[in-house]
């Protein structure tokens, strides 16, 4: 089962030193981030190694209901890690129009979602994707545009309903 989510009104980040203006104006949608996160191809994934180094790499995902979803082997690194320490951080591939999500990842085994995003990877990527797929439940997330970087730094708090 998907996940529900109750995503806060934006509001500005704290990034003292950058001239982040503290009015309302220019705060971006969350419609911005459903629209910079579907029209990304490729995503960066960072995770945990289980000695505390970093793991970064890119990955192709579908962002389905403010969650985005990964798919990938049982042996590689990144799903290795997320085995072991599921925090995980995301971001679009853009500088430009960037979203970042921090968050939780949980691996999903729903058959009827699985097929769901397999025929989404196929319309995106032109291939499906077998599972299994993570999903990036996200707790904070960011995003901004580098045009306007004075005014669009914008955060979100999300927590997770229960069903």
């Amino acid at each position: 089962m998907k996940p529900r989510l109750h995503i806060s009104d934006p509001q500005r980040p704290f990034i003292p030193g950058y001239g982040i203006s503290e009015e309302s104006a220019g705060l971006l949608s969350w419609e911005d981030v459903v629209t910079w996160m579907g029209q990304s191809k490729n995503y960066w994934i960072s995770t945990t190694r289980p000695d505390g180094h970093p793991h970064a790499r890119p990955i192709w995902g579908i962002f389905l209901e403010n969650i985005l979803y990964v798919g990938g082997g049982s042996t590689t690194r990144s799903f290795k890690n997320l085995h072991a320490d599921p925090r995980i951080v995301a971001h679009t591939e853009s500088g430009s129009q960037t979203v970042i999500i921090e968050g939780m990842a949980r691996l999903f085994d729903d058959q009827d979602l699985a097929d769901e995003l397999s025929t989404a990877y196929e319309k995106k990527y032109n291939q499906p994707h077998p599972p299994p797929f993570y999903g990036i439940i996200p707790a904070k997330v960011f995003a901004w545009t580098i045009d306007d970087y004075a005014n669009t730094p914008t955060k979100w708090n999300i927590k997770e309903i229960e069903a």
